[in-house]
């Protein structure tokens, strides 16, 4: 999470649009004119709705609400939503919940740290990961290695 003001963000965010970039990731909990401002002159940029709470699990509902804030008014190519797995079955809703609130729309759903570790295997669209010869970025992250295997066991490739 961007951890500058809020003027700062949106300056980098309009450079990002500026140097045409081909995805650029929006908070969705900055100010919403803000965001209507970006949208707006995003160009041939696709635009990433995100949103990221490291503290805790939300429940359905919030779910839904925060992944349609992430869709940005229908502007967002993606819908991504990250949050603190409390329990295995949080990798499920979070799943679950990103399908049925953006049906035509791609979503990324994150969980973070351990109990978190089965979103990366279950996540279809931009997972998150690193080279096994790296240190983990983020509580709970697989190398591409181990997420590839994890799911070739599962029998998850190609779904």
């Amino acid at each position: 999470k961007f951890a500058g003001s809020e003027d700062e963000y949106f300056k980098l965010n309009f450079l990002g649009l500026q140097l045409c970039a081909e995805l650029l990731d929006v908070e969705c909990t900055w100010s919403e004119s803000r965001i209507a401002d970006l949208v707006a002159k995003r160009g041939p940029s696709l635009l990433v709705g995100s949103y990221h709470n490291f503290g805790r699990m939300l429940n359905r509902t919030e779910l839904k609400d925060v992944f349609q804030r992430c869709m940005l008014s229908g502007a967002a190519a993606i819908a991504k939503v990250v949050v603190k797995a409390e329990a295995r079955e949080d990798n499920w809703t979070v799943q679950e919940v990103g399908k049925a609130t953006t049906p035509d729309s791609a979503f990324i759903g994150l969980c973070l740290g351990e109990a978190g570790k089965l979103s990366r295997v279950l996540n279809q669209v931009m997972c998150p990961s690193m080279h096994p010869s790296l240190a983990p970025g983020a509580p709970g992250q697989m190398s591409v290695t181990e997420l590839l295997e994890t799911r070739q066991t599962l029998g998850l490739m190609g779904t």
